[in-house]
């Protein structure tokens, strides 16, 4: 499948499901290029279009150097350290954590 065949794929998921929080989770991503740069910027644009709250996690130093230089910004997106903090930034929960808070039967 080719970038624009994934970005309409995630797209088509947000405007037919009503997806409302998208994490891109880019902890992988050592190096980027220009090329990737846009495919990631597309596809955060268009998500916000279509009013889902985009968060990107897991970008190390050296992409955020490149993305800044490439003077890509990412506007409108929303930055975590990790998956798990950008779920806590969604209100997503661990089971375990849910539980602790819910209140208890006297």
């Amino acid at each position: 499948m080719t970038h624009r065949g994934e970005n309409e794929l995630v797209t088509a998921r947000i405007a037919d499901e009503g997806i409302r929080g998208v994490i891109l989770d880019i902890s992988r991503l050592e190096i980027i290029d220009s090329f990737v740069a846009r495919v990631l910027m597309r596809l955060a644009a268009t998500g916000r279009l279509l009013g889902a709250r985009m968060i990107v996690a897991g970008m190390c130093p050296a992409v955020a150097i490149t993305l800044s230089e490439l003077g890509s910004r990412l506007t409108g997106v929303q930055t975590a350290l990790n998956a798990e903090q950008a779920m806590e930034l969604l209100g997503w929960r661990r089971p375990t954590e849910a539980a602790e808070e819910a209140p208890r039967a006297s």
